[in-house]
């Protein structure tokens, strides 16, 4: 990241806030459920011990992650995580994943487009979005984000290799 990451972020009626170890309950929650397994890399089965130390290993003081994570809620109901993974040999990608309660309430959406104005206001030209080819919900995400399809791609899922959409939003 070219600036530090923020603690939170406002996006419409929902709450960004930085991830702690204490969030581990809602990453256990996404890795067993069936649709954040299907379109996206999150881990599977993750006990309480496994949540923790990916917590700890992404918010840790002076960690070495190029991962910015963000718990997305609404109130004090938790719908899910979004964040920001920076690769210096590429553009800055999002990514999100809610949990079933979280999903139809445009939280993804708005937490995609507070993300990417973050890491476009704050120095990178672009900001990227990987959708797994067939994951609709995600596309409309993507469109009413402000992301444009740029080109597709392949990815390793599960060991199969699958296709991709790139998205992308510029400054």
């Amino acid at each position: 990241m070219i600036v530090a990451p923020p603690n939170q972020l406002v996006a419409g009626q929902f709450e960004l806030r930085a991830m702690v170890e204490g969030d581990w309950a809602v990453e256990v929650a996404l890795s067993r459920d069936p649709e954040v397994l299907r379109w996206t890399h999150y881990r599977a089965h993750m006990t309480e011990q496994k949540a923790r130390e990916r917590l700890s290993q992404t918010t840790a003081a002076g960690s070495k992650t190029s991962t910015v994570r963000f718990l997305i809620a609404d109130g004090d109901d938790v719908l899910g995580v979004a964040g920001v993974f920076v690769d210096p040999e590429a553009s800055p990608e999002i990514y999100y994943a809610l949990v079933q309660s979280g999903r139809g309430r445009g939280a993804a959406a708005l937490a995609a487009q507070a993300l990417s104005d973050w890491v476009l206001e704050n120095g990178s030209p672009t900001v990227t979005l990987e959708i797994f080819c067939g994951n609709t919900a995600s596309e409309r995400v993507a469109a009413r984000s402000g992301f444009i399809l740029h080109r597709t791609s392949t990815t390793i899922h599960q060991g199969q290799t699958i296709a991709t959409a790139i998205w992308g939003r510029t400054r």
